[in-house]
């Protein structure tokens, strides 16, 4: 049986077992195997996740591939220019993950200011002794600024979460056009980076690892 589709990852569920059932020529197979490697030369399709990075080299090898799906919302672990000239078609799955993301976000600034994870080792460890006025105390985030680095559906959705727990937002992104952010429930503004981390107590990274965006805060000058 010819194998025209490789998988690396069964995905969530019985995805791609369903899938196969559908289409006998898809394989399961481990990335970077022998395996893999064997089979890559005859795929027509893959389906990867964003742990698989797939190289330039593996392209050149894969002679008949015409279309790649990745299991994730970016593809920067694909080599993109190489697969225009090479007419791959690349799908991926925008969208699924920007409440999870935001929520996780969340989570995290919440964590942090309230010193839960702190909190929650000391009762572990059998170190609590009751309440004093100013014992695990953290910060208010009511009335701090969130200053959003990336004003994409993530950003807002992060901006929405936040703005509930009654904080400014003001955002940056790589356009720079300086036109404010409608995120739903209000309308922020848009700052150059130097003047957004100058005001924000609260930064929330939700840009794309681009060029423009690598080691970018270490060259902000403040």
């Amino acid at each position: 049986m010819a194998v025209r589709i490789l998988a690396t990852s069964m995905l969530y569920g019985n995805a791609v077992f369903e899938l196969a059932e559908k289409l006998p020529e898809l394989k399961l197979v481990e990335f970077r195997s022998a395996e893999w490697e064997r089979l890559l030369p005859e795929a027509e399709a893959l389906i990867i996740t964003l742990n698989n990075v797939f190289t330039s080299e593996d392209i050149l090898k894969a002679k008949k591939l015409k279309a790649i799906g990745t299991f994730s919302v970016g593809v920067n672990h694909l080599p993109l220019k190489l697969c225009e000239e090479k007419n791959i078609k690349i799908v991926n799955t925008p969208g699924v993950l920007t409440d999870a993301t935001a929520d996780i976000s969340l989570a995290l600034l919440l964590a942090v200011a309230r010193r839960i994870v702190e909190a929650d080792e000391l009762v572990r460890n059998g170190e609590w002794k009751g309440w004093t006025p100013g014992f695990m105390l953290g910060t208010e985030l009511s009335g701090k600024v969130c200053g959003i680095m990336g004003s994409g559906p993530i950003g807002q959705a992060v901006a929405r979460r936040v703005h509930a727990l009654g904080m400014k937002v003001v955002f940056w992104d790589r356009e720079g056009s300086g036109k404010p952010v409608d995120f739903g429930y209000d309308v922020a503004e848009r700052l150059p980076l130097d003047a957004l981390l100058k005001i924000s107590n609260v930064l929330s990274l939700n840009c794309p690892l681009t060029e423009q965006t690598k080691c970018l805060l270490s060259k902000v000058k403040l």
